[in-house]
């Protein structure tokens, strides 16, 4: 019964775990690509802003001015008519997140960023999501434990006590029992009177 209990309840759990946790990862997933995308496409944004700004005061723009405007796991490159094109950080190899943005002078910013860094993030949130998985497991073959023994300890006692009727034990006297005095003295034994009148 007790293995029956716990195989129950961990097979309970191990479903809703399967069907829940499947669904939060891919939301999770979902969430973090989407996420990645719009902070590529605001920082395309605010990149085209930057350079609109230097194009109508200095009409300057270099590498070395927007390095400081670009994080380190990010690539962009800025295009302006009638210029060569102005690279600020590294190209990533591999697959991409990608953003254009225009801007008012007639340019346009690209911003990448290495897919890799969102991999990276959706693997620290599957193995949040693993752990917590692992710790509702443990409770709940523990609860299935406990309860188990609760439920089984008076069907214990009941097959102990079973046990030891079966065996032959003699069950314990509930009153004492009047035996005659064989140890020499006399019994006397007499007869009822009798209740007739005139006897």
């Amino acid at each position: 019964m007790r293995r029956r209990l716990i195989q129950s309840t961990l097979a309970v759990v191990l479903v809703v775990i399967a069907v829940f946790g499947v669904s939060l990862v891919l939301v999770e997933t979902r969430t973090i690509s989407d996420s990645a995308r719009e902070r590529v496409e605001s920082e395309a944004v605010r990149l085209a802003s930057i350079v609109d700004s230097r194009l109508l005061v200095e009409d300057k723009v270099t590498a070395e001015i927007l390095s400081d405007q670009v994080t380190e796991d990010r690539y962009a490159v800025i295009r302006i008519p009638g210029k060569p094109p102005i690279e600020v950080g590294s190209k990533p190899d591999g697959d991409v997140i990608s953003a254009t943005a225009p801007g008012e002078e007639g340019e346009t910013v690209t911003v990448q960023e290495p897919r890799s860094s969102v991999t990276r993030e959706v693997g620290r949130t599957l193995l949040i999501i693993g752990l917590v998985a692992l710790l509702a497991v443990i409770a709940a073959v523990l609860l299935a434990i406990r309860q188990a023994s609760r439920l089984a300890s008076p069907l214990t006692d009941l097959a102990e006590t079973a046990e030891r009727l079966g065996s032959g034990d003699p069950a314990p006297a509930t009153a004492a029992t009047a035996s005659p005095n064989w140890t020499g003295s006399r019994t006397y034994w007499t007869a009822p009177r009798s209740a007739s009148p005139g006897c």
